[in-house]
Parts: structure tokens; C-alpha cells; sequence
């Protein structure tokens, strides 16, 4: 008898022992969108996140109902121009051995630092509007040539002018700035993420080409501006994929915008008091931008998130300030303005983002 009471007492301590570890692995097991710490324990509840069945948890990453998310970053590009090249800088006479030409002032291969924000706007647990502003990456370049020989502006140009020809120095400086900025309403399937909306992309050049003349001293300038403003709609798609506190994405936007491509051209000399050439071209080409990224976010508490990508984008029909020269002796010039030309960019970017 007395053995049975005891039998009896250890099958209820192990039946209750059972039960606490299993209530305990399932508080543990996921976190909730509105409280706790990194592994704070938390219930369920459908009023904060997407409840999932059979696994007691909130989805880490389901925002809660009209939530709000803020992001920023910095974000690094490289550059790729379709930029035709030719000499800019030769040894007299003309037509003898090139000093300086345009592939030795391209911008390709730089990784320059630009700033990332986004604020997204949620209606419900799978449509939003989000606001995404990237840019401020600024590329510049320049180049001196000096020669004990004299020197000349590639072309034939240079015969109509004083400050350049028998120069003895020149002074390159190429720069070009980059701004981006969308609105776009998204809605989420079963992990994929379909969106739409629109787009701008600008992209601004500036070339300047200096020269001095031996025999008087003066120095004058050959600048090109060139501007690009596209604007236009866009769709795109997105999928996404969680494991613990990390989630994996993979997204890709495609638009077609009208540029409204411009370029301003000076050609200045005997210290820029004559204007051999002033003149403003612009053109209306229909650009089209490709735009991919694929990255990573690890959540580290339940409204902030450290996030890490890699952009791939190409844009086509773009002004460049290299392509508007003209080195003939015309005085108007005769290639007004080129606004053909392709622009590949690749970066990565870090940032945060949060949630409320």
C-alpha cells in the first residue's frame, strides 16, 4: 500500500516536471513584435503580429497592424560609363603623340560613399507604401599636363583659338553626382512581395578642360555640363525567406522613365574675355533602369534591425559630359548633344532599421 502512495507521488512530479519544460520551450521559442528583451519569453497573441498555427509564435519580421519603419545607411557605388574615347591633350603639331585622352580621366572603378534613407507606411500586415530616397554619391577626377614641348587641345579646335594652343599646361577636372528617390505600394503573398509606383533618377556632369598659353599667360576654360532628370513608373517583385532572427531578400524593380537630358557648353578664351562658344542643347530620350538587390537583416530586439545588401543597376540613355566635346574647329559645334549612352552601378550597403 504504502509502495503504491509513493509510485503514485513520482508519476504526478513527472507528469508535472514534463509539462513545465514543454510550456517553457514553447515561450522560448519565439519573441513578440511588442516587448522583451533578446530572449525574454513572451505569449502569444494575434493582436500583435501574424499568429502562426502549430508553432505558438509571432513571426519575427510581420509588422505589427499600421506599423511604421524608418532606415538609414550609407551606401557605396562603383560606376561604369559608356563613354567613347578620344584625345583631349596632344603634342604639337597637331596630330603627334597624345598626352591625355579621355579614358585617362573616367571615373569607372571608384567606390564613392552615399547616404540611404526609407520610411515605410503599413496598412496592414501585407500592403504599405514605402518612400525610399539613395544618393550624394559624388565621383570626381582630375589630371595636370605639363611639357617642356608645346602642347594643343586635341583636333583641329585648337587653330581658332589663343589660350589653346602652344600651351604649356592643362588642368582636367571631370565630376559627376548621382540622386535617386521612390514611392512605391507594395503588397505581400505567401513570401512574395509584388510592388509599383515611381521613380527619379538624376545624374549630373560636369567637365572642365583648362589651358595656359605659353606666350601670353592667359588661361581660359572648355566646360561641358551635362544633366539628367528621369522620371517615370516602375514594378517590381521580391522575395523573401526567414530563419531565426535573420531574414534573406532578394528583389529586383524595373522602370521606364522619360530623361529630360540637357547640356550647357563654354568655350572661353585669352583668359576667358573672348566666348568662342555658349550654347544650351537639350533632348527628351526614353530611358529605362534596372534595378537589383539582394540582402540580408538580422533583427536584434523587436524594433531594430542592423541590414546589409548589394545593389546591381543599369540605366540606359543617359547624357555623359565626356561625349557632349566637340573638337572641330566649328563655332556652334557640331555634335549638340549625345544623350545615348549606358551607366552601370554596383555597391554594397549598410544600415539599420527600425520599427514601431
Amino acid at each position: 500500500m504504502r509502495r503504491n502512495k509513493l509510485l503514485s507521488l513520482f508519476l504526478a512530479g513527472a507528469v508535472a516536471g514534463v509539462g513545465s519544460v514543454t510550456w517553457g520551450g514553447e515561450a522560448l521559442r519565439g519573441q513578440s513584435p511588442t516587448g522583451g528583451g533578446f530572449f525574454d519569453p513572451y505569449t502569444p497573441n494575434e493582436t500583435d503580429g501574424h499568429f502562426e498555427e502549430q508553432t505558438g509564435s509571432v513571426s519575427w519580421y510581420d509588422s505589427p497592424d499600421y506599423g511604421m519603419t524608418f532606415k538609414a545607411g550609407v551606401q557605396w557605388l562603383s560606376r561604369s560609363a559608356d563613354i567613347a574615347n578620344q584625345p583631349l591633350v596632344v603634342d604639337l603639331p597637331p596630330g603627334s603623340a597624345t598626352l591625355l585622352s579621355t579614358d585617362d580621366i573616367d571615373l569607372n572603378g571608384q567606390f564613392q560613399p552615399g547616404a540611404i534613407f526609407g520610411l515605410g507606411f503599413n496598412f496592414d500586415q501585407v500592403s504599405g507604401v514605402d518612400l525610399v530616397y539613395w544618393g550624394l554619391n559624388d565621383f570626381s577626377t582630375n589630371r595636370v599636363v605639363t611639357s617642356s614641348n608645346p602642347m594643343g587641345l586635341a583636333g583641329t579646335l585648337q587653330n581658332s583659338t589663343v589660350d589653346f594652343v602652344f600651351s604649356d599646361l592643362f588642368k582636367v577636372n571631370y565630376s559627376s553626382y548621382i540622386n535617386n528617390a521612390e514611392a512605391n505600394y507594395r503588397q505581400t503573398i505567401e513570401g512574395f512581395t509584388l510592388l509599383a509606383g515611381f521613380r527619379y533618377f538624376g545624374l549630373t556632369e560636369d567637365l572642365d578642360i583648362q589651358s595656359r598659353s605659353a606666350q601670353f599667360g592667359t588661361t581660359s576654360d572648355y566646360r561641358v555640363e551635362a544633366h539628367n532628370n528621369l522620371v517615370g513608373g516602375q514594378v517590381g517583385g521580391a522575395y523573401s525567406w526567414d530563419w531565426w532572427r535573420l531574414r534573406f531578400t532578394l528583389d529586383t524593380k524595373f522602370a521606364v522613365a522619360a530623361n529630360t537630358a540637357s547640356q550647357e557648353t563654354f568655350l572661353g578664351d585669352y583668359g576667358n574675355t573672348i566666348v568662342r562658344r555658349s550654347y544650351r542643347a537639350e533632348s527628351l530620350p526614353v530611358s529605362c533602369i534596372s534595378d537589383s538587390t539582394v540582402g540580408t537583416k538580422l533583427r536584434l530586439t523587436d524594433w531594430l534591425a542592423i541590414e546589409t545588401a548589394y545593389r546591381f543597376m543599369w540605366v540606359s540613355n543617359l547624357a555623359f559630359a565626356p561625349n557632349q566635346l566637340d573638337l572641330t574647329n566649328s563655332p556652334a559645334g557640331t555634335e549638340v548633344i549625345n544623350a545615348s549612352s549606358d551607366l552601370w552601378l554596383n555597391g554594397l550597403l549598410l544600415g539599420i532599421d527600425c520599427r514601431w
